[in-house]
C-alpha cells in the first residue's frame, strides 16, 4: 500500500518545484529546438502540443522531456493523472542526473507521494539534487535533519543546508530556507551556528561530501 501521510513541508516544496520548473525550463539549458518548442506550449497550457512533442524526445532519452512529461502524468496536464506513469519518468530523468527530477523523486520518497515511503531513497535522491544546488533539495535535506527523517537528528547539519539554501536569490524556497534556519538556529549555541555557517561557506564552494 502507498503511504500518503505527507508533512506541511513536503506538500510545499512539492507545489513549489512546479513554480522552479516553470521558471528554469526544466533544470538543464534549454537550447533552440523541439525541446523550447514543447517547454512552450506548456507554459502556454496548451498540453496537447506539448505531449506531442515531449513525448518522442522522453523515449529518445532526453532528461528535461521525461522530466515534463512526468509533471504532467503528476498533475493530470493533458494525461490522465497516473502517479506510477509520472514516477516512471521522473526517476528516468534522475537517474541521468537532472536535478529538479532528483529533488521531486527525492520529496516523493520522503512524502509517500505515489511511492511507498522510504526515507533511504528520499535522502539519496535529496543529497543528490541539494549537491548540483537545487535550493529545494538542500531546503527539504535542511528540514530532514532538522527533524531526524532518515538520518540522526542533527541540528548543525540541518542549519548548513537550510542556510546554503538561503544564500540563493529570488524564490520561495529561499524565503522558507531562510525561516528554517533560523528556526534550527534556536537548538544551537552561538559557537555551533558559527561552526554551522563556516561549514554552509565551505560546503557551498564545492557542494561534494558536504555531510
Amino acid at each position: 500500500m502507498i503511504e500518503t501521510g505527507e508533512t506541511t513541508m513536503g506538500k510545499a516544496l512539492a507545489t513549489l518545484l512546479v513554480a522552479v520548473m516553470l521558471t528554469v525550463g526544466g533544470g538543464g539549458i534549454v537550447r533552440a529546438g523541439p525541446l523550447e518548442d514543447g517547454l512552450g506550449a506548456y507554459k502556454r497550457g496548451d498540453y496537447t502540443t506539448a505531449l506531442r512533442i515531449l513525448r518522442p524526445l522522453a523515449d529518445q532519452g532526453s532528461a528535461e522531456a521525461q522530466f515534463w512529461l512526468g509533471a504532467m502524468y503528476e498533475h493530470g496536464q493533458g494525461v490522465a493523472h497516473d502517479y506510477r506513469e509520472a514516477r516512471h519518468w521522473v526517476r528516468l530523468a534522475a537517474e541521468q542526473g537532472n536535478p529538479l527530477a532528483q529533488t521531486f523523486l527525492g520529496i516523493a520518497y520522503g512524502e509517500g507521494r505515489g511511492v511507498i515511503q522510504d526515507y533511504r531513497e528520499a535522502i539519496k535522491w535529496t543529497r543528490l539534487a541539494a549537491e548540483q544546488g537545487q535550493a529545494a533539495a538542500q531546503l527539504y535535506l535542511g528540514f530532514m535533519y532538522e527533524e531526524g527523517i532518515g538520518v540522526a537528528q542533527d541540528y548543525q547539519r540541518a542549519y548548513m543546508w537550510s542556510d546554503i539554501a538561503a544564500s540563493k536569490h529570488g524564490d520561495d524556497a529561499v524565503l522558507r530556507a531562510i525561516n528554517q534556519r533560523d528556526r534550527i538556529a534556536k537548538h544551537l549555541t552561538a559557537a555551533q551556528v558559527i561552526q554551522a555557517q563556516e561549514t554552509a561557506r565551505q560546503c557551498a564552494k564545492k557542494l561534494k561530501n558536504c555531510d
